[in-house]
């Protein structure tokens, strides 16, 4: 039956006598009325924004306080299409307050870091039945890639528009990306052009050779607005943060003077140490002619002084460099350098 109308219901009972050669007989109840009267739909129901965190997807929605319904339940599935997602369809959570707007999914979290989940809110009524739904929201997922020549490509799913939808079949979608760099601490945000593309290259070699170096590591979160035709926000979606180290570049001395105090091009001469583009943990050890272990250290150089206490004597001597990365992404150096004393 639909919602809101009047059905009249009456009982026919018809007695069957052909078998006695008699009359057929029919007779009717009285006639009753139902109108099936539902309680008021709410006018209105919008999932606002979709906000990543690390181990959760937060759903920001609103319904219409006017609405007599009692019955709510919130979807995800992973498709955008509905015939395909039919199979991934999950029922996250079912309540009866219309002043609810918030849900915290933590449900598959590991996942959501590598693919997008689509939501949106169903109101129910007393049959049950799905009587009005809010637009379809996803989040969305980056992916940074480290290139050559310290560059970062930074990529993303886009944001679905819900166009079936009558007011939002023309809305438009930009994107901002913010990068989060580091020094000895972390740096204000730095925000990217806004791009209604899925993708932006992030040249971070500028940056290469800062006297307080920044950190390998960079970081990028995604910011995706849906904006109507008046150019008014009416759905925002913010991923979670993913980070990259890139490969930095490394640079080691031809010599050092272990008794000479005075620096050439702001770096000491008498310590062995690597010149990194960026700041980052590193490995060095030194072995002589021999192949003897002399110095082993973590973030540190050498200054000319053997495991015995005593100055290193004249001579060449080769070294290895670890600079760590992630991954099997280290920077590995080996040399020679020479130790003179004026």
């Amino acid at each position: 039956v639909s919602e809101n109308l009047d059905y009249y219901i009456y009982i026919k009972a018809t007695k069957d006598t052909t078998g006695t050669g008699g009359t057929p007989f029919v007779t009717t109840s009285n006639l009753f009325l139902k109108r099936t009267t539902m309680p008021i739909h709410p006018a209105t129901m919008y999932v606002d924004s979709i906000i990543a965190e690390d181990d959760r997807t937060n759903i920001y929605f609103n319904i219409d306080p006017n609405t007599e319904l009692n019955n709510f339940q919130i979807v995800r599935w992973e498709n955008s299409d509905s015939v395909k997602s039919i199979f991934s369809k999950k029922i996250l959570h079912t309540f009866t307050d219309k002043s609810k707007t918030f849900y915290a999914d933590t449900v598959d979290s590991w996942a959501a870091r590598t693919r997008p989940f689509y939501y949106k809110v169903d109101a129910l009524n007393s049959c049950p039945r799905i009587v009005k739904v809010t637009n379809h929201a996803n989040a969305i997922t980056p992916n940074v890639v480290p290139e050559k020549n310290m560059k970062n490509r930074v990529e993303w799913d886009e944001l679905f528009i819900d166009r079936a939808i009558a007011e939002r079949s023309n809305n438009t979608v930009r994107y901002r990306v913010t990068r989060f760099a580091y020094k000895s601490v972390p740096l204000p945000p730095v925000y990217l052009p806004e791009t209604d593309q899925l993708e932006q290259i992030d040249d971070v070699s500028d940056l290469a050779g800062d006297p307080d170096p920044y950190s390998i590591k960079f970081c990028y979160q995604i910011e995706a607005f849906e904006r109507n035709m008046l150019g008014q926000v009416v759905m925002y979606s913010r991923s979670r943060i993913q980070c990259v180290e890139i490969i930095p570049g490394v640079k080691m001395p031809d010599a050092i003077i272990p008794t000479d105090n005075t620096s050439g091009y702001n770096n000491s001469r008498n310590i062995l140490a690597p010149i990194i583009t960026f700041r980052a943990d590193y490995s060095l050890s030194v072995y002589n002619r021999w192949g003897d272990l002399i110095f082993s250290g973590e973030n540190m150089g050498w200054n000319g002084y053997s495991s015995n206490g005593r100055l290193a004597k004249e001579g060449t001597y080769i070294y290895r460099l670890v600079v760590h990365t992630l991954g099997n992404r280290d920077v590995i150096k080996e040399g020679s350098f020479v130790v003179i004393y004026k």
